[in-house]
C-alpha cells in the first residue's frame, strides 16, 4: 500500500536537504514515537549503499523488531534520498524523502513509502499515517529552528 505525505517547511531548501542527510536529524524527527538502538554506529552523514541496523522501540521502551535500513539513491539535483526497508512483519518499507524548494524561502517535504507486510500491511499503514503525521510535525518545529539559527 502506498503512503504519500507533503507538508511546507519554514526553511529553505538548501537547510532542510542539508538536515535530511543527517543521522541526528532522523533520530529527532522520530524521536517520542520511535527509536533505533543501533548494532553500530551511524555516520554523520547517510550515503548510497549504505546499510544500517538497529532495534527499534515504540515509545523509546517498548521493543519491537530489527530493523534494516539501506540508502538506495541520494540525489542532490533533485533533493531527494529512497530507501529500502525492512524488518519484522515489514517485507518492505520503500522510502522516497523528497524536497522542493517553494515561495518566500520555505521549502515542500514529501514522504512517499510503500508498505508491503503481508496480511499486516493495512494496520501497519494505518500506523505509518500517524507516524508520517508525527515526524511531519517534528519537521515543522525543526525547520522553524533551523531557519531561525540559520543553521
Amino acid at each position: 500500500m502506498l503512503l504519500e505525505l507533503t507538508t511546507s517547511l519554514d526553511a529553505p531548501l538548501e537547510l532542510a536537504w542539508q538536515a535530511v542527510k543527517k543521522p541526528d536529524t532522523f533520530r529527532y524527527v522520530t524521536g517520542g514515537l520511535l527509536s533505533v538502538s543501533e548494532s553500530e554506529p551511524w555516520p554523520e552523514r547517510w550515503g548510497v549503499g549504505e546499510s544500517f541496523q538497529g532495534r527499534l522501540y515504540l515509545l523509546g521502551v517498548v521493543p519491537a523488531w530489527r530493523h534494516c535500513i539501506t540508502i538506495v539513491e541520494l540525489d542532490e539535483t533533485r533533493h531527494l534520498i529512497r530507501t529500502e526497508e525492512h524488518g519484522g512483519p515489514l517485507r518492505g518499507w520503500n522510502h522516497l524523502l523528497h524536497f522542493e524548494a517553494a515561495p518566500n524561502g520555505r521549502c515542500r517535504y514529501t514522504d512517499r513509502v510503500q508498505v508491503r507486510a503481508g496480511l499486516l500491511t493495512l494496520p501497519i499503514w494505518l500506523f505509518a499515517q500517524g507516524f508520517f503525521r508525527y515526524r511531519q510535525f517534528r519537521w515543522r518545529k525543526l525547520a522553524r529552528r533551523l531557519h531561525a539559527d540559520g543553521v
